[in-house]
């Protein structure tokens, strides 16, 4: 007998089913022929069989629904004794900074200080109330209506230094956004003639920015005003860093940059003859890098009072010009990588009889 309670409602829990599991013929199973009762009494089995399948089912259906609100009530209320809830908003602030990736470029769908900030309430008060997360600009791809996302993280990154790439040509439609707020830029990659000239052309002033980084040609340089001097000294007092990429294209000297300040200069595609004006123009203390750079047309060798360079990237025929065209008296620190062609020893050892210099530092690399 089957010990299991039942009750008014039949469940698959622990009422007795109505028909019985076991067959009320066994000796059918072997093909045999049911008579005509049999046939009535199997037939009513089924039907009843049929409606406890129902019922179990509905049985089953009603605790699939209490086992999923079971388990969104447990989800819920475990993140509300989580540690997460209990960690100070310095500590979010932090964890969220680990999280953000400097090089991303700007989209307020994808980037993820945008990600954070929708998660919920709180998340969205620390990361609003941390302007370092959101300092950030890197302006790259199509472009598109960002103009009030731009705005909105400019707000957001209230008064800490910025970090802006310009790498687009509709950047330019947005430029007047950063140039607004001269005082926060730091750290400036302009990578494109328009954006250039822009930034070139507007009397702003950034005390601020460090480290700046200019690719293109300006041609013709500020709006044609080619005769006139464009002297950007004041405008960047704190500057350290400058890295110049014109495409092989003459420099234009009427542009006044702080040269005796810089910590560091690279020099990527400048002719030979624009390359030894500027290092003329430079402190001692300044380390140049001479990258890709083209022999140009004669020149003269000229003295430079820098102590420590790196030339790579050209043939050997265009380093030894170079090698050639330099007079460094305080050189200490000399690394060179030349992409193919004889060996420049010959070069670096004339350099160092002519400049006189105590070297301390020798690296050549063929093929750097």
């Amino acid at each position: 007998m089957d010990s299991r309670p039942s009750c008014d409602a039949l469940c698959s829990l622990h009422c007795v089913s109505t028909v019985p599991l076991s067959s009320p013929f066994p000796e059918l199973y072997s093909n045999g022929v049911p008579s005509n009762s049999q046939h009535m009494i199997i037939s009513e089995s089924i039907r009843r069989a049929k409606q406890d399948l129902l019922r179990v089912e509905a049985e089953i259906a009603t605790l699939k629904a209490q086992r999923a609100e079971l388990k969104r009530f447990i989800s819920v209320h475990t993140g509300m004794v989580s540690a997460m809830r209990r960690f100070p908003n310095e500590i979010l602030a932090e964890i969220f900074s680990r999280c953000v990736d400097p090089d991303a470029a700007f989209d307020p769908l994808g980037n993820e200080v945008w990600i954070l900030a929708r998660v919920c309430q709180r998340w969205r008060a620390v990361a609003s109330d941390t302007p370092e997360l959101w300092r950030n600009f890197v302006l790259k791809g199509t472009g598109g209506n960002l103009t009030l996302s731009l705005k909105i993280q400019l707000d957001r990154a209230r008064s800490a230094p910025l970090s802006i790439c310009f790498w687009a040509p509709w950047t330019l439609d947005v430029m007047d956004i950063f140039l607004d707020v001269p005082a926060q830029w730091v750290d400036v990659q302009l990578s494109h003639t328009a954006v250039s000239n822009r930034f070139l052309s507007q009397d702003s002033h950034f005390p601020r920015l460090r480290r700046l980084e200019i690719t293109g040609y300006w041609s013709p340089l500020l709006e044609g005003r080619t005769s006139t001097k464009v002297d950007m000294v004041d405008s960047l007092p704190a500057l350290e860093d400058l890295s110049l990429d014109l495409h092989r294209q003459p420099f234009p000297r009427q542009l006044l940059l702080p040269w005796s300040q810089l910590g560091t200069c690279t020099l990527r595609q400048l002719r030979t003859l624009d390359i030894l004006w500027i290092l003329s123009l430079v402190s001692q203390d300044t380390h140049v890098s001479l990258l890709d750079f083209d022999s140009g047309p004669d020149f003269v060798a000229r003295e430079s009072p820098i102590r420590s360079v790196e030339i790579g990237g050209s043939s050997s025929a265009y380093t030894q010009n170079m090698l050639s065209a330099m007079i460094l008296p305080n050189l200490e620190k000399l690394e060179i990588g030349w992409a193919g062609g004889p060996d420049i020893s010959p070069g670096v050892i004339s350099l160092l009889n002519r400049s006189g210099c105590h070297l301390k530092h020798l690296r050549l690399s063929q093929g750097g």
